[in-house]
């Protein structure tokens, strides 16, 4: 993982989108999934230490990072838009796996990136 993932710092100076699954309900009755609903946060991003990793892939997740948002910004939501580098334009949706209260005002949010489905053909 690069190094801007791994350093520490006390400010919320990187920006991640907080998601959620935007649904309606269609003419039948069916309840559909039309993408997701985008808010912009203040974040600090953090790398996961050595133990979380290797916990995390002996439950078959590959953990990326964790990031540190506000408790008023936090909506429960179970995506994080995030760019891929520093210095990119290019985003990735991760998947919350995990979340922890760090203070009384903060969440720290541990992400995965979805690699896909597995096929036994």
């Amino acid at each position: 993982m690069a190094y801007e993932y791994t350093r520490q710092n006390d400010l919320f100076e990187d920006v991640a989108y907080l998601c959620k699954k935007k649904t309606y309900v269609d003419e039948n009755g069916v309840v559909i999934e039309d993408g997701y609903e985008e808010r912009e946060v203040f974040a600090k991003v953090g790398g996961v230490y050595q133990k979380e990793f290797f916990d995390a892939y002996q439950s078959g997740i590959k953990a990326q990072f964790y990031i540190l948002v506000s408790a008023f910004d936090y909506q429960d939501e179970e995506v994080v838009k995030y760019r891929v580098s520093p210095h990119s334009d290019k985003y990735v949706y991760y998947i919350i796996y995990r979340k922890y209260p760090k203070q009384e005002d903060e969440w720290e949010l541990y992400l995965r990136e979805d690699v896909g489905t597995w096929n036994s053909d």
